[in-house]
């Protein structure tokens, strides 16, 4: 829509700014972002870009003229100030800029100029008022990554449930085969509900979705904390419970009632953010009542460290306490 507006509007805006329509949509395209703050912020950030890119081309063109020597030139300064920190991510547009300028507009380089710096700056105007009149809301871009973050957690909790419940426990290095990369899921979910946080200020929609956010924010928090509790997990069963370990952090005894309590546990974070049934939080209530039942009778019969088995009757606690004692599991709601 912002680029559509833009291209009308730049064929009614006198000479010479009309013979380059063309700039106003991609002035709207590159200003229109996911979230009015950052389509603001963008906006200032490409211009000034372009202005810049436009002036050092301005400049070279006017002392050495058109040519190689001017070429790079042009490419080299350029580059320098892609650097500078008040056009940070848009860097690019400098060089894009100055190239555009020095070689289309070398035959009326003032006139060029002006007409692609405005149009820039004008479909940039456009492109935030469009935001501003509709300004978008990515819940369900934010949704997806945390049910897609719960999946993950529950998978690598049935992969630590399947080597501890193996005939043979796995070596240090088949239980390294085992272990996800659970930071950039993290990362992923974090980086998204912040987004979603930011694209409420200055959203006039963001009341008629309030209870939604509100409950994403609270599930974010969550997960944040499974994420931990299944990182201690994963660090206590792959460095202590191996196949050459002297003294295994669980043993046999123990074992057994982990690999219950963490299917119990994967199985809840199945269903979280979605809207299929709730968790089956009573199954993982008596998986982790049995397990620090079962840490105890054997810290008495036995004069070993348990320390190990502790904690992680610990770890399994706080997840459970993370799912709340009312559910929050959809995202979308149910009406």
């Amino acid at each position: 829509m912002a680029a559509v507006v833009a291209w009308l509007l730049g064929q009614l805006v006198p000479p010479p700014l009309a013979d380059y329509p063309y700039y106003a949509p991609l002035g709207a395209v590159i200003s229109t972002g996911f979230t009015v703050a950052s389509s603001v912020r963008e906006a200032a950030r490409t211009v000034l870009a372009v202005l810049l890119g436009a002036g050092v081309a301005a400049l070279v063109d006017l002392s050495l003229g058109p040519g190689l020597l001017a070429l790079g030139l042009v490419v080299a300064v350029s580059t320098v100030l892609a650097g500078w920190r008040p056009v940070a991510g848009t860097g690019t547009w400098v060089a894009t800029s100055a190239i555009f300028v020095l070689i289309l507009g070398n035959t009326n380089p003032q006139a060029y100029v002006g007409a692609y710096a405005g149009l820039i700056a004008l479909g940039a105007l456009i492109g935030i008022g469009v935001n501003l009149l509709l300004p978008p809301l990515p819940l369900s871009v934010s949704e997806r990554e945390l049910t897609s973050l719960g999946g993950v957690l529950a998978d690598q909790l049935r992969r630590l449930a399947d080597g501890l419940g193996a005939e043979q426990l796995p070596t240090a290095q088949e239980w390294q085969d085992r272990r996800l990369e659970l930071e950039p899921v993290v990362g992923r979910a974090r980086a998204s509900v912040a987004t979603t946080q930011e694209a409420r200020r200055g959203n006039w929609l963001a009341r008629w979705w309030a209870e939604r956010s509100t409950r994403q924010t609270d599930l974010a928090h969550r997960l944040e904390i499974h994420a931990r509790v299944v990182d201690v997990l994963t660090l206590t069963v792959t460095e202590q419970e191996t196949r050459d370990a002297e003294e295994p952090a669980l043993g046999p005894r123990l074992r057994t009632v982990v690999v219950d309590a963490l299917g119990a546990y994967a199985d809840a974070l199945d269903r979280v953010g979605t809207d299929t049934e709730p968790p089956d939080l009573d199954a993982l209530d008596a998986a982790t009542t049995r397990l620090r039942e079962e840490v105890r009778e054997v810290a008495r019969q036995s004069s070993s460290d348990s320390f190990s088995a502790a904690s992680v009757a610990v770890a399994l606690e706080r997840g459970r306490r993370a799912f709340g004692e009312e559910d929050v599991t959809t995202l979308g709601g149910r009406d």
